[in-house]
């Protein structure tokens, strides 16, 4: 939010491109208009995007540009729930960089090798 006026994230439903594990996310960023940031979900990817409103100017949030986001994705109700507890387990832990080095490890994309098929799942059992 410090170079962008508004920002738009659509997401899917469903997942967009089959095989792929991950969540699809368009965003969306303006430098003019209305300041905030608005959450859109795609009901069925088969419709498309052609059926949404992007001109609305109703923007939901108006997020702290310092901020984590994580908030603002959730419904209120389970936010609060999520801060709570987030609260009490930083009151009895230490962060994991203040005992030793953090590194993000080895990241080979190769989900078929570390990932079971429903097959696989159902011969070693739940």
């Amino acid at each position: 939010m410090k170079k962008f006026s508004n920002i738009t994230i659509i997401s899917f439903e469903r997942r967009v491109f089959s095989g792929i594990l991950e969540d699809t996310v368009l965003l969306l960023a303006s430098k003019s208009g209305p300041y905030g940031v608005r959450f859109v979900e795609v009901a069925d990817e088969k419709g498309g995007l052609s059926g949404l409103k992007l001109e609305s100017p109703n923007f939901l949030l108006l997020p702290n540009p310092d901020e984590k986001w994580t908030k603002y994705m959730l419904p209120q109700s389970l936010a609060d729930s999520l801060a709570k507890v987030l609260n009490k387990v930083r009151e009895k832990t230490i962060p994991l960089g203040e005992v030793g080095m953090v590194t993000i490890g080895v990241v080979t994309g190769s989900n078929e090798f570390f990932t079971l098929t429903e097959e696989e799942v159902n011969l070693w059992g739940n």
